[in-house]
């Protein structure tokens, strides 16, 4: 059976004429447009935004065909194309525009960096878009206004929107603290929000230090601690900026700790020597400020230091070692014990102390000699004595000047 010929495209396509004649409207209200002809099958609206792209049935009445868009389609704003379509080919085309709503309904702002040093060019910026409730952004021109607060003072910057936004570069004082800023536009507002403003890095400072006393002990603390340290505003730095402590002994031997500063201030703590000894302390804010260097002289103990040797369990026993008012060495102070035969060194033991004493083992077997001359050294004093372990028990007790 022969296929029916369609009808050529020309004569299926209806002729119509638009009769809506708004170019514009408002975001949320009703769109419908009309147009004077007679509907055939396959007529179609196509719409085309930078929200969506869809397909509206038409609506006839008598010789009117009518599209009305879908209510979420007309809360966007922006410029919107439309075809209809009868049998996949355009009739008429046009463009309307979808406005926001002349009433600000809120307010999108962005503050950034929310902290920056003092002065010197540092900013923070405010960026503010007004949006109607369907969160379109006001046309350009709106009026906005950037206001900001720091240490009583109140600033506001009327701003009119540009490609939809407002900012404000709100630059940094030369005085550390909170600054606040909020945004307005008609009836809408923003909450506040902060920038914290911190210190510069610090400039050069100085080191103080405080003890108990001056005798190298091993046990006393001696503290170190920096002056209030401030930036080149005068700004005292913030808490917690972390300052090292560098000592040198006089041999090279290098010596650290830290400290974070409270108000201004940082402190370390040291160990006194445990011999007599110069120190040269300095400070640093790392990659940032650093300290004059300061000395600290401790003085040798004037101790006492006895000690007596048991040739049967073969054992030195040095103590009660006593320190510079004559009390009890502090607990683990070193003792050592050289011991040389013929003028050859044969060892040097370690010991601490414990309640002011310690012991030294000499096996059989590693010190097989008769007689030994003996040094004892703590405090970073020397005594020297002499054991021989066939003539029985030898007790001493030596003071700082070699003296029995």
């Amino acid at each position: 059976m022969p296929q029916s010929e369609s009808k050529p495209y020309s004569k299926a396509t209806p002729q119509l004429t638009l009769l809506t004649n708004t170019k514009q409207f408002t975001a949320g209200n009703p769109i419908n447009l009309k147009f004077k002809g007679v509907k055939i099958e396959g007529t179609t609206l196509l719409l085309k935004s930078s929200y969506a792209t869809l397909l509206v049935e038409p609506q006839v009445k008598c010789d009117t065909i009518s599209f009305t868009t879908p209510e979420f389609f007309n809360r966007k704003t922006g410029t919107v194309s439309w075809s209809v379509i009868v049998y996949n080919k355009p009739q008429l085309k046009g463009t309307f525009e979808i406005i926001p709503q002349q009433e600000t309904a809120r307010i999108e702002n962005y503050l950034g960096p929310r902290s920056t040093p003092v002065g010197d060019g540092h900013y923070t910026m405010m960026v503010a878009i007004p949006e109607d409730k369907y969160g379109n952004p006001m046309p350009d021109s709106t009026a906005t206004t950037i206001s900001n607060q720091f240490l009583g003072r109140i600033s506001n910057y009327n701003l009119p929107t540009e490609h939809f936004i407002s900012w404000k570069r709100l630059y940094a004082p030369e005085k550390s603290g909170k600054m606040l800023t909020s945004v307005t536009c008609q009836n809408a507002e923003t909450k506040e929000t902060e920038t914290d403003i911190f210190p510069a890095p610090p400039v050069p400072f100085t080191i103080s230090y405080t003890r108990n006393h001056a005798f190298a002990d091993g046990n006393q603390l001696t503290t170190f601690k920096t002056s209030t340290l401030r930036d080149k505003f005068n700004n005292i730095v913030s808490d917690g900026t972390m300052v090292y402590f560098v000592v040198t002994t006089e041999k090279g031997t290098k010596l650290k700790s830290f400290g974070a500063t409270v108000y201004g201030m940082a402190e370390a703590k040291f160990p006194a020597p445990e011999h007599e000894a110069t120190y040269t302390v300095k400070a640093y804010v790392t990659g940032m400020a650093e300290s004059k260097s300061i000395s600290i002289n401790y003085k040798a103990v004037p101790a006492v230091i006895p000690y007596s040797f048991d040739t049967d369990k073969r054992i030195i026993t040095v103590g009660e070692v006593t320190s510079f008012m004559g009390q009890i060495a502090p607990e683990g102070t070193t003792v050592t014990a050289s011991l040389y035969a013929a003028d050859k060194h044969i060892a040097t033991l370690t010991e601490y102390t414990e309640k002011g004493f310690v012991t030294f083992k000499l096996p059989k077997e590693e010190y097989p000699e008769k007689k030994y001359r003996l040094e004892i050294s703590a405090f970073g004093k020397t005594i020297e004595g002499e054991i021989e372990p066939n003539e029985g028990v030898k007790k001493k007790q030596i003071n700082v000047n070699g003296e029995e």
